[in-house]
């Protein structure tokens, strides 16, 4: 199959599995979920419309190798987070992960200056997290040792 047809006939058919997932539920609460599915859905045709679209059809070459030397620091961060989550909590881990991540993939080496601005915008990232979710939404996260 056209590589460039794989994506967007997945990402429909992960939506609308999502849809139907969301819209069988008996009662509210699900509005959210059913909302994003139907967004992703309403993505996912845009999707196949780009690569359905004139000279949009792949040769059948590779456009390159997966760059995983960029990818796999990413997703070991992500399996670090998931685990240390329940155990110091979720806005001291996301804190933590979001200044790893912007010092990993920021360009050249970090300097005093970078990690303080990163820790500051971060900081403040999650704060804005806690005040809009957890004050005004008031949503429930996961506890762990420090917060």
């Amino acid at each position: 199959m056209n590589t460039n047809l794989t994506t967007p006939i997945a990402v429909l058919a992960v939506s609308a599995a999502m849809y139907a997932a969301s819209a069988s539920g008996d009662g509210g609460g699900f509005e959210f979920p059913t909302l994003i599915a139907l967004i992703m859905c309403a993505l996912g045709a845009g999707m196949l419309i780009h690569a359905l679209g004139p000279g949009r059809r792949s040769s059948g070459k590779r456009s390159g190798s997966v760059p995983w030397g960029s990818i796999l620091p990413g997703l070991a961060l992500f399996v670090a987070y998931l685990f240390l989550m329940g155990w110091l909590g979720f806005f001291v881990t996301s804190f933590l992960v979001f200044v790893v991540i912007a010092l990993l993939y920021a360009p050249g080496s970090p300097t005093a200056p970078a990690i303080a601005r990163t820790a500051g915008v971060a900081g403040v990232f999650t704060a804005t997290l806690y005040g809009v979710f957890v004050l005004l939404l008031q949503v429930q996260f996961p506890q762990g040792l420090l917060f």
